[in-house]
């Protein structure tokens, strides 16, 4: 016991020792972290990736302009090239699941599904990109009316168009917010309003904005009373909005039918019905 206890005390005081020399003496630190192997095969897997899809972003045969017309609809930056790596990446990821599944369960069915789970994961940002993008201009046209009404309200109280968007813009939030604090922000820079809000239009492809945009153009060109035409826009926006909720709850059972069959009826029939005819057959017998 007490030779045990010896060599616990010589090799606790020797480690302090080397942990002492090692913060007295700096450069022994650095000398260690200079021997460590560098991380290279990350930074090459990027440089790849990154050589790679600015490669791919700038061929013909790659639709760029499409993919930067959804990254733009989808509050994103207007990179194909970053939306690649994604792409890239989630390719890898479902590498590496069907190298998983090979492993786990070497069979024919495994073979066939692996490239489908690698495609999968490489079209997984695209899919998660066209939602964003549906859910954002969804989003955008469900804040529309209630800036017409303010807007309607400024004008009506004897603001100009310029004044009454800036006051509009400080009280609106989510991604119309966003997007009439960017149109502003250019306005205050020099450019003109009329262009800043066709280039929101463009950025968020929503029919009401565009409606908005050309009512703008028409009144200031025209002459006529906007208060009204704002107040009259807001109502279609409304009963637009309204039309979709009820189409949407209409579209509603046809979309729970699938569950219902195949999830929750074998559920029901596994836990009421085959106990019943499981008791049925030893009765019989």
């Amino acid at each position: 016991m007490a030779l045990v206890f010896a060599c616990w005390l010589v090799a606790l005081l020797a480690t302090a020792g080397v942990g002492v020399a090692v913060r007295a003496d700096g450069g022994v630190e650095r000398r260690l972290t200079a021997l460590r192997p560098p991380q290279t095969i990350p930074r090459m897997r990027r440089s790849l990736q990154d050589r790679l899809a600015a490669r791919l972003a700038g061929s013909p045969r790659f639709a760029g302009d499409r993919v930067r017309r959804r990254l733009l609809l989808a509050g994103r930056d207007p990179d194909p090239a970053a939306h690649l790596r994604r792409n890239m990446r989630g390719a890898e990821v479902g590498g590496l699941v069907a190298v998983a599944l090979l492993l786990a369960a070497p069979s024919a069915p495994a073979i066939v599904v692996s490239p489908i789970v690698v495609v999968a994961g490489f079209r997984a940002p695209d899919l998660s990109l066209a939602r964003r993008a549906r859910s954002r201009q969804a989003a955008i046209a469900r804040a529309v009316p209630d800036v017409l009404d303010l807007l309607a309200a400024c004008v009506a109280a004897g603001q100009g168009a310029r004044p009454a968007l800036m006051r509009a813009t400080a009280h609106a939030r989510g991604p119309l917010g966003e997007e009439l604090a960017g149109a502003m922000r250019s306005v205050e820079l020099g450019r003109r309003l009329g262009d800043a809000l066709a280039d929101l239009v463009e950025r968020t492809d929503v029919a009401i904005l565009r409606r908005v945009v050309q009512t703008l153009s028409r009144t200031e060109r025209l002459g006529t009373s906007l208060a009204e035409a704002l107040r009259a826009l807001a109502r279609t926006a409304r009963a637009e909005r309204r039309a979709l909720a009820e189409t949407a709850a209409r579209a509603a059972p046809v979309k729970l039918l699938f569950p219902l069959v195949f999830v929750i009826l074998p559920a029901f029939l596994l836990l009421t019905v085959v106990p019943v005819l499981l008791a049925t057959v030893r009765g019989l017998r």
